[in-house]
């Protein structure tokens, strides 16, 4: 990803993300909120929310969040792809991105970051059992549960 420029690199195509401001805005405040936190606990979180996200993605967990996705593949003229793409990646990066931070905070401070979840995904999450980031938020810390 090149905030820069606004594009996602995959390979030798880059995707122009210039209709898709909010993938570089959720990078940038990603990366302010990571900055001082270990790399080995960001890359653990930014896997496991790369998994949550990929169970969301193709079990279509949460409709609204679905339908945000297709709305920001038709804007990169991608509409209609399935998952695993490199479009479907650069569309769903800041719910990724928002997933991690989530569960960044889970695991450093003793937050309710179920309640967090709604604000920062941009949708109505609504946690309940057996749903993939609810199962990692009740258990920081250990991995993926789900």
């Amino acid at each position: 990803l090149c905030v820069r420029h606004r594009l996602w690199h995959h390979g030798l195509r880059d995707i122009d993300l210039r209709p898709l401001p909010q993938v570089t805005d959720a990078q940038r405040q990603h990366d302010r909120h990571v900055r001082k936190l270990p790399a080995s606990d960001i890359a653990d979180a930014h896997q496991q929310a790369r998994d949550i996200i990929e169970e969301w993605a193709t079990r279509s967990w949460h409709p609204d969040l679905t339908g945000q996705w297709q709305h920001r593949l038709r804007l990169i003229g991608a509409g209609g792809t399935r998952h695993p793409s490199p479009w479907l990646d650069a569309v769903t990066h800041p719910e990724l991105l928002a997933v991690a931070s989530l569960l960044l905070t889970a695991r450093d401070r003793d937050a309710d970051a179920e309640r967090e979840a709604q604000a920062r995904l941009g949708f109505a999450y609504q946690p309940f059992p057996g749903e993939p980031l609810t199962q990692s938020l009740r258990h920081p810390g250990k991995g993926n549960l789900y």
